[in-house]
């Protein structure tokens, strides 16, 4: 996303807009409602997302298990990023002068600084994804909790581990947020799709029906929606073709006519099959996975992306999103 601030002045200048097909053609959201917050409606109506999936990852098996939760249900997906990232050498488990390790045995009131890029607290339920480290809860977990009231919420934790189990864990949490309304969670390593949809139906978390097809060069992908405002009027202009454009060997871009609402943050990481919004009208399909700087508001993912960097090619596609 280097180039879209330029990209997007030269393609105000030169009126060069990407071709919609046939389909519901609603009124976009002006502009002064890009910054509607996600888990709000865009009519002003208070409607809260129903489910977040909120997880901190260090080596990223926690972050696999969380995106396939949200995938599964269709939940809000978001990556609680400390201020300062841990290095590689957390990794050494047995290392006391590691950061890791001195905040894990310091002081249980020491709360390593985040990114406060949540948009809002206007979940029913949140799945709380993090390793275990060290017998406990990672303490940017507390800063999270500590940065977000989940008050009267559901919230159900979730960890991966090398053997701990997450009752030591949970209960530190529930007696640290005694408000919270605090569910029985469980370690989900190496579990399959179908394992975690299961566990999520035991939870009473169902797939929401917010599919959508996502179709390039006679090749469909099945995808989810997230479950925002940006998600929702994105779904209003369905079924839509756009022209889109090669960026960085990584993404494919289309700027709609008019803009959506947006709430963007930083997600830390991109993964292959990510849609999301820049700005407020800039389209973007993912198709390689990377860590970023830049903010979005996500769109939705496609769930399966086995074939998806191939179909889209090296060129400029015409990608038909449906449902």
């Amino acid at each position: 996303m280097r180039c879209h601030l330029l990209l997007a002045l030269a393609f105000a200048l030169l009126h060069i807009s990407c071709v919609q097909s046939v389909g519901p053609s609603p009124d976009i959201a002006p502009e002064d409602k890009t910054d509607t917050p996600e888990n709000t409606d865009p009519s002003g109506n208070d409607k809260p997302s129903s489910v977040l999936v909120a997880c901190f990852s260090f080596t990223g098996n926690t972050w696999s298990v969380a995106q396939t939760l949200a995938s599964i249900s269709g939940a809000t997906l978001y990556r609680i990023t400390p201020a300062v990232a841990y290095g590689s050498d957390n990794s050494n488990y047995y290392d006391s002068s590691t950061r890791a390790y001195q905040e894990q045995y310091g002081p249980a009131s020491a709360r390593p600084e985040i990114q406060a890029t949540l948009d809002g607290t206007g979940y029913d339920t949140v799945l709380l994804g993090f390793p275990i480290w060290y017998g406990k809860a990672p303490r940017v977990v507390f800063t999270f909790l500590d940065t977000y009231d989940f008050s009267g919420k559901t919230v159900i934790p979730f960890i991966t581990s090398g053997s701990t189990g997450i009752s030591s864990a949970a209960s530190e949490l529930k007696s640290a947020y005694p408000a919270i309304d605090w569910k029985t969670g469980d370690r989900l390593n190496g579990r399959s799709a179908s394992a975690l949809q299961e566990w999520l139906e035991g939870l009473g978390i169902s797939k929401q029906s917010t599919d959508m097809t996502v179709t390039v060069a006679g090749k469909s992908f099945s995808a989810t929606l997230a479950d925002n405002s940006t998600a929702r009027a994105f779904a209003d202009l369905l079924p839509m073709t756009l022209d889109m454009e090669e960026l960085n060997g990584n993404e494919k871009y289309c700027y709609l006519s008019g803009s959506l609402p947006s709430a963007p943050s930083n997600p830390g990481r991109i993964e292959a099959g990510d849609i999301m919004l820049f700005g407020s009208s800039c389209v973007v399909l993912f198709y390689e996975s990377f860590n970023t700087s830049y903010s979005y508001t996500r769109i939705g993912k496609i769930t399966d992306t086995s074939g998806l960097k191939a179909a889209l090619g090296s060129g400029n596609p015409a990608v038909t999103f449906s449902r």
